[in-house]
């Protein structure tokens, strides 16, 4: 992300003046919802294919469904929250300009397929993962899928029903150029 640079060229839209608006709140609340939805639907998936057992609070850490399951979720939510809330155009490069960021995003979403599908047995292994029972794998890429594209879709719908504040002048300048316009047309 500190390697977006700004546009060349100064917009009319503005970012939003403060974090106490609207658009910032139902922005935090929504995408909390989906989150903590998809977490909360992933982990008592996993804890369905769990044996009943008794894990003693102070004891060593032995990996479990619950455990992988949980890493891999949060990774997930991470990388959407990034990947959802960076301001692209008109204020910086969008995220393919933004070719660090592009690439770690692209990169973590391999990884993330790589783990989930035990693509690579020994990573997981170095991980602490527990291999996913199938169909749950799928389940899990198809789940991380659709919150990345629900997040993206009300952060986009809250972006045009909360609009930055355009300065007053450059409205001003707006109905000019379009009055002329007008007058121009009309002269032809």
């Amino acid at each position: 992300i500190s390697h977006a640079r700004p546009m060349e060229t100064l917009s009319a839209e503005r970012p939003h003046a403060n974090i106490f608006c609207a658009y910032v709140f139902l922005s935090l609340l929504g995408q909390f919802a989906i989150h903590i939805t998809f977490l909360i639907t992933m982990m008592r998936a996993a804890a369905e294919f769990m044996p009943e057992e008794c894990i003693e609070p102070d004891s060593d850490f032995e990996p479990n469904l619950v455990n992988t399951v949980s890493y891999m979720a949060n990774m997930m939510i991470q990388v959407a929250t990034f990947a959802v809330n960076y301001m692209g155009h008109p204020f910086n490069q969008s995220i393919r300009e933004n070719k660090a960021f592009f690439y770690a995003l692209t990169s973590a979403g391999i990884f993330f397929t790589a783990i989930t599908s035990d693509m690579f047995r020994a990573l997981n292994d170095s991980l602490r993962l527990v291999p996913l029972p199938q169909p749950f794998g799928s389940k899990l890429l198809v789940s991380a899928l659709v919150m990345m594209i629900a997040c993206y879709t009300w952060e986009q719908m809250l972006r045009k029903l909360f609009p930055g504040k355009m300065p007053a002048w450059e409205k001003k300048l707006r109905r000019l150029s379009t009055t002329k316009a007008i007058d121009d047309k009309k002269d032809k």
